[in-house]
């Protein structure tokens, strides 16, 4: 597929260590973006990277320390994300935490986080991507 975000974009917004909710509708591009930036930092692991819609839940040992992508779409309840193992990913420490539709249990996402939006535009090929530091650094705590 086409890659849609360009490096410059990915080294301003992602470093080791943050928390990233990511929020948008389907086919939006989240998945993609959680790819892409594993592909910056471990080209060798992004062959394993898939949409983690029916698995809830997949871990990436990269170089640079664990990453946790998360999809919430289908979940009904902060139990269920409890249940994920939510507490024990948060208090890892140097992960990189992707949410994909973590807008549903925002009582959970930690104070210190990175926001990202992603919007479908008129052309197929291209999405509208905002971002935003909430907290601190983003960093969780």
């Amino acid at each position: 597929g086409k890659r849609i975000f360009t490096p410059i974009l990915m080294i301003k917004i992602a470093s080791q260590g943050d928390c990233f909710e990511l929020i948008g509708p389907l086919g939006a591009g989240k998945t993609t973006f959680v790819r892409e930036w594993i592909r910056k930092r471990a080209p060798k692991k992004v062959r394993q990277v898939v949409s983690p819609t029916f698995i809830l839940h997949a871990r990436y040992d990269l170089p640079s320390g664990p990453v946790h992508h998360m999809d919430w779409y289908r979940l009904k309840s902060e139990a269920d994300v409890l249940s994920l193992g939510w507490e024990e990913i948060m208090s890892e420490p140097h992960a990189a935490i992707f949410v994909e539709w973590a807008d549903k249990f925002p009582k959970l996402l930690p104070n210190d986080r990175v926001e990202i939006h992603f919007e479908h535009t008129a052309r197929p090929d291209r999405r509208k991507i905002s971002m935003r530091r909430v907290g601190r650094k983003g960093k969780r705590k």
